[in-house]
């Protein structure tokens, strides 16, 4: 949530090139199902970690990519009412 509303915030009052990126990447994030993305994150940590330690950390990493998945709705949302 503090990704998207700082970057929804930052594309609503600047504007512009940085408004362009922005909305862009976050275009671009939605295409993907955050399934998806989790399955694509913890392929990443899985191999990084030794065989037992990765039970451990299996939610925390899942709760991390569900929280970089659904950062672009609060981005859309604070842009939009930054820019009213």
């Amino acid at each position: 949530m503090a990704i998207g509303v700082t970057l929804g915030l930052a594309a609503g009052y600047v504007g512009g090139a940085v408004e362009v990126v922005i909305m862009r990447i976050a275009d671009i994030q939605l295409t993907f199902p955050t399934i998806l993305v989790a399955m694509l994150i913890d392929g990443v940590v899985r191999p990084s970690l030794p065989p037992d330690s990765h039970g451990k950390v299996a939610v925390p990493v899942l709760v991390f990519a569900i929280g970089i998945s659904s950062w672009v709705q609060f981005a859309r949302t604070v842009r939009g009412s930054t820019l009213v």
